[in-house]
C-alpha cells in the first residue's frame, strides 16, 4: 500500500505531494523503497526543491543491512548508467546520494567502496556539472586517500570554473592545506589558472596561520592582474603571518590602489605585529574615507584604543605605550588562558574576554 501511494504521489502535478511524501518516507524508510525512488530519480526532470527530498530518502531507506544491498546493486547499475545520460539531473541526484551514503559512519566498507568507484567514475567521466556534483559530494568523506588524485587532477584540468572550484574547496577541507600535495596543487591553482574565481578561492584558502609555504605564492598574486585575487591574497598573507609577511603588506600600503591599501590593511590586522601599529596609524589619514576607517576599526579591535580617528591622538598613545604592549594572536590569547588553569573550552572563550577589559600590558 505504501509503494502505491509513494508512486501516486511522486506523479502529482502539484509539487508539495512528492515533498510531503518524500519527507515522511525520510522520516519512515524501508529498504524495498530503493528501486521506486531509482526509477523516480529518472522519470522527469526534477524540480531541485524534489531532487534534493529524492535523494534524501534514497539514503534514509539505503542505510539498513537489505538498504545497503539494494544500494550496492544500484551503485553498480543504474546510477552510474545515468552519468552518461544526456541529462545531468538524475546523475547530480545519485551524486549527491553516494556521497552521503559513503560519507555514514555506519555504513558498510562494501558499500562505500562501491559507492567511490562510482563517483570515481563521475569525477572523471561525467559531464562538467556532474564532476563538479561529485567532488562536493565527497566532502564528507574526510582524507580518503583514493580520492586526493581525481580531486588534483579536476582542479588542473577540469573544463569548467565551477568543478574546480569544487575539487579545490574539498581538497583543502578534507586533506588540508598543510598536506604536501593539496598545499602544491593549490598553490599552482593560485599561479596559473586562468578563471579569477578559481585563484580567488585558492589565495582564501591558504590562509592558515604559520603556512609559512604559502607566503612566496601570496605575495606573488598580490600583484594579480584581478583585483578581487590581489586582495583574497593580502589578506591570506596576513593570516599566515611572519616577517615577511608584514614586509610585504606594509609596503602594499602605499599601493595606487585604495582598495589594496585597505586589504593591506586587513591583512596587517591579522598579523598581530607591533610593526603594524605605526602603519596602521598612517593610514587613518588615507585620503580614501573606507581605508582610513577601516585603519581605524583595526585599531581599535588589536589595541583596544577607542580613541577618536586621529593620528595624532594615536601617534601619541603609541609613543607612550609602546614598550608595554604585546599584541597577542587567538592562539596565545588561548594558551594564556589556559595557563590560569581553565579548560580548553573555558580558556577559548575566557581568555579574548580577559585580555580585552585593558590594553595588553605584560
Amino acid at each position: 500500500a505504501r509503494n502505491e501511494i509513494l508512486i501516486s504521489a511522486l506523479a502529482d502535478e502539484d509539487l508539495r505531494v512528492p515533498c510531503a511524501a518524500l519527507d515522511a518516507l525520510s522520516l519512515n524508510p524501508e529498504a524495498s523503497f530503493v528501486p521506486i525512488l531509482s526509477e523516480a530519480v529518472g522519470a522527469k526532470a526534477w524540480n531541485d526543491v524534489v531532487a534534493r527530498r529524492l535523494a534524501r530518502a534514497l539514503l534514509a531507506c539505503s542505510l539498513s543491512a537489505e538498504g545497503q544491498g539494494a544500494a550496492r546493486t544500484l551503485l553498480a547499475g543504474p546510477a552510474s548508467v545515468a552519468l552518461s545520460g544526456s541529462d545531468p539531473g538524475p546523475a547530480l541526484v545519485f551524486v549527491q546520494w553516494a556521497g552521503a551514503l559513503g560519507a555514514g559512519s555506519s555504513v558498510e566498507s562494501e558499500t562505500r567502496e562501491t559507492a567511490w568507484r562510482m563517483l570515481s567514475k563521475a569525477l572523471t567521466a561525467g559531464k562538467p556539472e556532474v564532476r563538479a556534483g561529485a567532488a562536493h559530494a565527497l566532502r564528507g568523506w574526510g582524507a580518503y586517500e583514493p580520492a586526493r588524485t581525481p580531486l588534483i587532477e579536476l582542479l588542473h584540468s577540469g573544463v569548467t570554473p565551477r568543478g574546480r572550484r569544487a575539487a579545490l574547496a574539498t581538497l583543502a577541507s578534507t586533506f588540508g592545506v598543510k598536506d604536501v600535495a593539496t598545499r602544491a596543487a593549490v598553490i599552482a591553482s593560485l599561479a596559473k589558472d586562468s578563471d579569477p574565481t578559481v585563484r580567488e578561492k585558492a589565495a582564501v584558502v591558504l590562509g592558515v596561520p604559520e603556512l609559512k609555504e604559502a607566503t612566496p605564492a601570496l605575495i606573488a598574486a598580490m600583484k594579480d592582474s584581478q583585483w578581487t585575487v590581489a586582495v583574497c591574497a593580502a589578506v591570506s598573507l596576513g593570516r599566515v603571518r611572519g616577517a615577511e609577511a608584514v614586509t610585504a603588506l606594509i609596503a602594499a600600503t602605499t599601493h595606487a590602489d585604495w582598495k589594496m591599501r585597505g586589504a593591506a590593511a586587513v591583512g596587517l590586522m591579522h598579523t598581530y605585529s607591533k610593526e603594524s601599529v605605526p602603519v596602521l596609524i598612517h593610514l587613518l589619514d588615507d585620503p580614501h574615507g573606507t581605508v582610513a576607517r577601516t585603519a581605524h576599526e583595526i585599531l581599535i579591535r588589536i589595541t583596544y584604543q577607542r580613541l577618536e580617528r586621529s593620528s595624532a591622538l594615536y601617534t601619541a598613545w603609541w609613543k607612550k605605550d609602546e614598550n608595554v604592549m604585546q599584541l597577542l594572536t587567538p592562539e596565545e590569547a588561548l594558551k594564556r588562558g589556559q595557563e590560569y588553569a581553565f579548560s580548553e573550552s573555558r580558556a577559548r572563550s575566557f581568555a579574548p574576554a580577559l585580555l580585552r577589559r585593558r590594553p595588553r600590558r605584560f
